[in-house]
């Protein structure tokens, strides 16, 4: 980093030039040391059909996901053995080695301050700051990038939730030079920033009264511009295959071989062949993703604005009132071109027919299964399902006959159906076991049938993800503060203050779903409250106090000399989210009442909420899709509980281009976006927390200035958590 600025006072102006230039140089090397196993049963397992309410009577979806994942544990069964292949120094790709990736991002600022004094009793401060932020660019060849027409794939730019519109192309990578720019030049960057100090006299009056003899008014406001940590780019481009590529081997791949993999078939556990050396354009395996940066990135920013007074009171206090308020805009963040598609193309509506073939089946005593069993029999074809599982036509799908396959029974299907929780977006999704798309069989299937490779994502190609980092992201926050400070005088110094403040964040929860402001929430979420005192006040007790302060020496080294300070604070509880889920049987007020501190004695536990509502909150998420209640041996929830958003009378869809209101029998509904079943985000304040920390001082004069101090800190002196 270099700098240089040159001072000019001239007259009543104080001013300031200068230029800054910032070099950062991020040399990054990695390095997986091991490979990694997961374990689980695949569908195509024997042993997983084992995992039914038949034989486990009354136990919920979770629970026999459980179960089925200890079992995998003890018994060794494999899902994935995953690893990679890194680019060494000679551009090789080496499995499990080591790779290293340099890259520079360079910034100039210019920037022209005034402090003028416009008046004996008024400043201004006023300045403009310009920055040129230039975009990293790697030092040497090892990352790979894309474009935007490879994150969008074979749909197409912008072709978001059509399936069947192919005007794209399959993704590729080209190998990211040296000296190329990771996304275009951001050449608008003026920060300005204003500030005034105001010193009035007021002789009399109620102003007088309010604000004092010699109040000191102030207001600003300043603009910034941030410079993002280096792992905010190497992120990006450590994700793409070119500096590393995967190496794995699992049943979503198709190369792990007939189930079950057990971990004592070591032969069957070896990685896969990799390329010895990049061939650009690469492509990636389909389990992978794609991400990089919006061409057109801004620098992200924040602007912070303040307007008080300070007045005198007496000679050795003061008084201070102010506002502050900040925000951020343009901050990075990530959207995902592939979201999952459940309503233009029909999923949605054909989930909910799987729902009543279920429950109609299990009522007609034809056990549990989704598949369509004819006219007449309460059961509704399933085009989509039936391309997955058997490869048919969605013209045949009216034949009772063609469904065969066994997945109408699986319970990795079944469970999403539950009555009470339905989760369509499981079967959207991309697991090999619960994901239609999830299965490189089922995938040839639905080809076969006809269905566009399209229908569930706009990038098909890349499952893991196709990313774009660009700007969105903002932040808000508002505050009012006071403060009280005294000076030290008779012994007594203390500075307390108190805020009152909330701030927000900003986020998006789909491509085409419109910003929405959430409360921070977590360790660094927002503090409505918060009262500060720091005091010193020593003791009136020796020489030169009020008591004894002619006493004998030897009393006065006893009783002289003490001092006694804190630190406190009070303020309101952190915030906590919930999440989206549905209230039942309270209201929001209700529940933030209910939200305490509750101590289990014997159990030597703490409960933040009434014992009912955890107990009916376990019953509600605690669903099947195959009980006659629809929810496992916990029972039926009661009285007042969270529940899941989704439920039989309402799902959540991200997909406001989709016309869906109603399922084709008009007894359900579909509602866009998070909130709009549950509550979105159920927000409550956590207990007040107070901590007093307290200090006992002792000083000894030894001679002249010299002396001794003893020192007793009580941290937490009362021990409030």
């Amino acid at each position: 980093m270099a700098h240089d600025s040159l001072n000019w006072v001239r007259g009543p102006h104080n001013l300031n030039f200068g230029v800054e230039f910032t070099q950062a140089d991020v040399w990054l090397q990695n390095q997986s040391l091991v490979p990694r196993i997961d374990f689980g049963i695949n569908n195509s397992d024997p042993a997983f059909a084992l995992f039914n309410t038949t034989n486990f009577p009354g136990a919920s979806d979770t629970q026999l996901a459980n179960a089925r994942g200890l079992y995998a544990i003890l018994t060794g069964r494999v899902t994935g053995v995953l690893g990679n292949a890194r680019l060494n120094e000679n551009g090789e790709y080496e499995y499990l080695g080591s790779s290293l990736a340099r890259g520079r991002m360079r910034q100039f600022d210019f920037f022209a301050q005034d402090s003028w004094r416009a008046a004996s009793n008024l400043t201004l401060n006023y300045g403009l700051r310009y920055v040129l932020q230039l975009p990293l660019y790697p030092t040497n060849a090892n990352y790979s990038t894309a474009t935007v027409q490879d994150v969008w794939g074979v749909s197409g730019v912008d072709n978001l939730f059509k399936p069947g519109v192919l005007n794209g192309k399959k993704p590729e990578f080209v190998q990211f030079q040296a000296g190329q720019r990771a996304y275009n030049k951001d050449w608008n960057n003026l920060a300005p920033n204003l500030g005034v100090t105001w010193r009035p006299t007021i002789e009399k009056g109620l102003l007088g009264k309010l604000f004092g003899h010699e109040p000191v008014f102030r207001a600003g406001f300043a603009m910034a511009y941030s410079r993002n940590g280096m792992s905010d780019f190497t992120d990006v481009f450590g994700a793409n295959p070119g500096i590393s590529i995967d190496a794995n081997r699992t049943y979503e791949l198709g190369n792990l071989g007939p189930a079950p993999v057990l971990l004592r078939e070591e032969a069957r556990l070896t990685p896969p062949l990799v390329a010895s050396r990049p061939a650009y354009p690469l492509s990636d395996v389909i389990t992978g993703d794609i991400t990089i940066f919006d061409p057109d990135l801004k620098i992200p920013y924040s602007q912070t604005w303040s307007a008080g007074f300070q007045r005198q009171l007496g000679k050795n206090m003061a008084f201070e009132a102010r506002y502050v308020g900040s925000r951020g805009r343009d901050l990075w963040t990530d959207y995902n071109v592939n979201e999952v598609n459940i309503g233009s193309n029909g999923f949605l509506d054909e989930f909910r027919l799987a729902q009543q073939n279920l429950f109609a089946n299990i009522a007609a005593g034809r056990g549990n299964t989704f598949k369509y069993f004819g006219p007449g029999t309460g059961t509704s074809p399933l085009p989509i399902y039936l391309a997955y599982f058997n490869g048919i036509p969605s013209a045949r799908a009216g034949d009772p006959a063609l469904y065969t396959s066994p997945l109408f029974g699986n319970n990795n299907f079944i469970n999403p159906l539950a009555r009470f929780n339905p989760q369509p977006y499981v079967p959207g999704g991309t697991n090999p076991n619960t994901g239609l798309d999830g299965d490189p069989t089922r995938r040839a299937n639905a080809r076969a049938a006809g269905l566009p490779v399209n229908l569930f994502r706009a990038n098909p190609d890349l499952q893991g993800g196709a990313w774009i980092r660009g700007n969105g992201g903002g932040t808000d926050y508002h505050a009012m503060e006071i403060e009280l400070r005294r000076n030290m005088a008779n012994g007594l110094f203390f500075r307390t203050s108190y805020s009152l403040g909330r701030s927000w964040e900003w986020q998006r929860f789909g491509l085409q779903q419109p910003m929405e402001k959430r409360i921070n929430t977590g360790v660094e979420g927002s503090i409505t409250h918060a009262l500060k005192l720091y005091a010193i006040w020593e003791l009136p007790i020796g020489k030169g106090r009020k008591l004894l302060g002619s006493a004998h020496p030897v009393v006065d080294a006893i009783l002289g000399g003490w001092q006694l300070a804190t630190i406190s604070r009070v303020q309101s509880g952190r915030m906590l989210d919930f999440g989206n889920v549905r209230l039942v049987g309270m209201s929001r007020k209700e529940f933030q009442k209910a939200f305490k501190l509750r101590f289990d004695d014997a159990g030597k536990a703490i409960y933040m909420l009434p014992q009912d509502i955890i107990d009916n909150t376990n019953r509600a998420f605690s669903v099947s899709a195959t009980s006659p209640t629809g929810y496992s041996s916990l029972g039926v929830p009661t009285g007042r509980y969270l529940a899941p958003a989704n439920g039989s009378d309402c799902i959540e869809m991200v997909d406001p281009t989709s016309t869906i209101q109603a399922s084709p029998t008009a007894q359900f509904g579909y509602n866009f976006g998070p909130g709009r079943c549950g509550e979105g985000s159920l927000v409550v304040n956590g207990p007040t927390y107070w901590s007093a920390d307290i200090s006992l001082v002792k000083r000894f004069k030894v001679k002249g200035n010299a002396t001794i101090d003893f020192r007793a800190e009580l941290l937490n002196a009362f021990n409030h958590a």
